[in-house]
């Protein structure tokens, strides 16, 4: 957890941007590409299963073959990992993007949206490319609006 300040734009290439705290500088950019995974709320051992908020002062691209690592609790009105971006969040047009979830309790509630990201308003991206794993016994259901992505 932490944060950083600086006006390149950041990318993301084979390794993780992971915790909790502030990534800033102007309207930088955060691109994590192919092999590449952002992983909110993740301590700084390296373990999942602490949920926790990343910041981005900027925008958010997910590009083919990138992950996003988000711990789930057993309630969608809290207690899950969430990235809150300044800037647009942007998938890509084909391909795809991994949504590895961990779930932090033994069932998931099913009548309410799960916030994933937050993000400036602009206009809701396709999900037709994201794909979940680690939800045993649950279909992920993805939806965006203009300003927020979520997962039923």
């Amino acid at each position: 957890s932490g944060s950083a300040t600086g006006t390149a734009a950041v990318a993301v290439n084979g390794g993780a941007l992971a915790g909790t705290g502030t990534i800033s500088g102007g309207s930088a950019l955060v691109t994590v590409n192919t092999g590449g995974a952002i992983a909110p709320g993740v301590n700084t051992s390296g373990n999942i299963g602490v949920a926790g908020t990343l910041h981005l002062n900027g925008g958010l691209s997910l590009k083919d073959g990138s992950q996003l690592d988000m711990d789930v609790s057993t309630s969608d009105a809290g207690g899950n990992d969430q990235i809150l971006s300044t800037g647009t969040l942007t998938l890509p047009g084909s391909g795809q993007v991994t949504v590895n979830f961990n779930m932090l309790g033994a069932s998931l509630e099913t009548d309410g949206p799960y916030k994933l990201i937050g993000f400036a308003d602009g206009s809701a991206p396709s999900v037709s490319t994201l794909v979940a794993t680690g939800l045993t016994g649950y279909m992920a259901t993805f939806s965006a609006t203009s300003s927020e992505l979520d997962v039923t």
